[in-house]
C-alpha cells in the first residue's frame, strides 16, 4: 500500500462555512495602522450627518412644519466605527493583493458598459 502521506497534494477543497455571527457592514472609510505587537490593524467606518437630539415643528393646515433643531445637538458629521481586524503581515498583503484584483476587474467591467 503506497504511503499517502508521502505524495505531494495537487488539489485541495476548502468549504466555506457562513458563522451565524456573520453581518455585512456599508463601509465609507477605514483608519488603523500597525500594532505594537506587528499587527496590521483596521477599523472600518460609516459617514452620516448627526441625528438631532430632539427637533421642533409647528403644526399649520395640519401639517407638520420645522421650526428647528435642538440647541445641544451635535452638527457636522459622524463617523462611526463599526469594526475593527487584526491580521498579520503576510494576510495583510494577500488582502491587498485580492482588493487589486478585485478593483481591475471592476474597471473592467465598467469600460464595457460605457
Amino acid at each position: 500500500m503506497e504511503d499517502l502521506n508521502k505524495k505531494k497534494a495537487t488539489s485541495v477543497t476548502i468549504f466555506n462555512k457562513i458563522s451565524n455571527n456573520f453581518r455585512e457592514l456599508h463601509v465609507d472609510g477605514a483608519y488603523g495602522g500597525m500594532t505594537p505587537q506587528g499587527l496590521c490593524n483596521i477599523n472600518f467606518y460609516a459617514e452620516r450627518l448627526a441625528i438631532p437630539k430632539a427637533t421642533d415643528y409647528k403644526i399649520e393646515d395640519r401639517k407638520l412644519i420645522k421650526i428647528s433643531d435642538s440647541p445641544d445637538s451635535k452638527k457636522g458629521i459622524i463617523r462611526e466605527f463599526e469594526t475593527g481586524v487584526y491580521m498579520t503581515f503576510e494576510s495583510a498583503k494577500e488582502l491587498h493583493r485580492w482588493l487589486g484584483e478585485q478593483i481591475s476587474i471592476f474597471e473592467e467591467q465598467k469600460k464595457k458598459t460605457k
